[in-house]
């Protein structure tokens, strides 16, 4: 009993890593077209006022939106899976320690 309930939190830490991983990924990337966007959006027909919003919107755009790991790095995939790695490291050299 005790080796399912083990199997399960892992499972479920695994799956929790992966969709923080993944939707800090897509923030990144759906911010990047946000710029694209405003430009093909009929901007020219706008008033002056917009026209000026837009174009700060725009310009804040140009660099990407992120989740970051505390102050160390931004959180994507990269980090997800570097994650994963050190931790199945961490794991083993435990593991060789106890036996």
């Amino acid at each position: 009993m005790q080796f399912i309930f083990a199997t399960v939190c892992l499972l479920l830490l695994l799956l929790q890593l992966v969709i923080l991983a993944w939707s800090a990924n897509e923030i990144t990337i759906q911010s990047v077209n946000i710029a694209q966007a405003i430009f093909e959006y009929y901007w020219y027909e706008q008033s002056e006022h917009v026209k000026k919003i837009l174009l700060i919107m725009i310009m804040r755009a140009q660099k990407p939106l992120f989740l970051s790991i505390g102050p160390f790095r931004p959180m994507n995939m990269q980090a997800g899976l570097m994650t994963l790695k050190a931790s199945y490291t961490y794991s083993q050299v435990m593991k060789q320690g106890y036996s």
